[in-house]
């Protein structure tokens, strides 16, 4: 069986998608008109086309990147809680999710699997206590 340090090791749940740099605005579009040579002026609605063609693709690649993020996470918290024997749609798991979150995705998704192994005792108590309570 291969355990969550390894499928992150992987790669697996890396971001494939990279979002574009933010488009630099082209100094012509900033001159007042008056100081626009006749090359500029010639080249001017070519340069702002080029220029909201470039906004329009970093926006995209943002949105793609934010959607297999969530893919990717998804991915992640369902291979979490298989490698730790919990149901992940279980309250008290997601709730753990998001303090493992909390307290280690600064660090990757390594910390984030370790912080959630230091929540696990608190889980084996839940789960006793909804035991002997049913």
């Amino acid at each position: 069986m291969v355990d969550i340090y390894d499928r992150i090791n992987s790669g697996e749940f890396k971001a494939k998608t990279e979002i574009l740099p933010y488009p630099t605005e082209p100094s012509v579009l900033k001159k007042p008109a008056s100081q626009l040579t006749d090359v500029e002026i010639a080249s001017l609605l070519a340069v702002k086309y080029k220029y909201e063609e470039d906004k329009v693709a970093r926006k995209a690649s943002q949105e793609a990147y934010y959607k297999e993020e969530g893919e990717r996470l998804g991915r992640f918290w369902e291979a979490l809680a298989e490698d730790f024997g919990v149901d992940p749609s279980d309250p008290f798991v997601q709730t753990m999710n998001g303090l493992a979150w909390e307290r280690g995705h600064s660090g990757g998704l390594g910390d984030v699997v370790s912080a959630f192994d230091d929540l696990m005792p608190l889980y084996k108590l839940y789960k006793n206590k909804r035991g002997a309570d049913e």
